[in-house]
């Protein structure tokens, strides 16, 4: 069987704020092919919407869905929906998760949450003011590989964004995507 290494180094997108923060549930998860995968974030604060992004190697962050956290769970997919990709919320544990009903090579990507509010307050632009951000938390990624991906500290300052570079892979879009983009600001 073919075996895809599922490696969680998630990113979290938050504005400046002392009472909210996000973080993975999970480091590093093994699967194969056709398995479910669910992807958590543990949030603290109050969130009315958590994101979650896709991003494939040398593209820009695709909105994927947002959860709505009400009295009773809402769910906003992407036009068009992405196929086997769903969204839930704990309210009463503070978790959001991602699920892919049935991993596929195609899934490969580096996937984001973000509480409410993102940096653009847009669901179809991620990028508008990265000054803004203040953690590096949580991105996910499937590899179809044999090799063992880094699992990178929370908390990154953008100034520590050159010395992530260096841990990663040229196609691990999402460093040089953040530091092409900071210069242009």
């Amino acid at each position: 069987k073919m075996m895809l290494l599922f490696c969680l180094l998630v990113f979290s997108i938050t504005e400046y704020t002392f009472a909210q923060s996000i973080r993975p549930q999970q480091n590093d998860i093994n699967i194969t092919e056709k398995q479910p995968v669910m992807l958590s974030c543990k949030y603290e604060g109050s969130a009315n919407s958590l994101h979650w992004y896709r991003q494939y190697p040398g593209s820009k962050p695709e909105f994927v869905l947002l959860v709505i956290e009400a009295s009773t769970m809402h769910v906003k997919y992407a036009d068009p929906r992405i196929p086997g990709m769903d969204g839930k919320i704990s309210m009463k544990d503070k978790q959001v998760y991602l699920e892919i009903s049935s991993a596929e090579v195609s899934d490969s990507a580096l996937y984001y949450c973000a509480l409410e509010p993102t940096v653009t307050g847009n669901t179809s632009t991620l990028y508008k003011n990265l000054l803004n951000l203040h953690s590096f938390v949580i991105a996910s990624r499937f590899l179809l590989a044999d090799k063992i991906c880094c699992v990178i500290n929370d908390n990154l300052a953008l100034s520590q964004l050159t010395d992530l570079n260096s841990l990663l892979q040229p196609h691990d879009g999402i460093i040089s995507s953040l530091m092409s983009h900071k210069k242009t600001l």
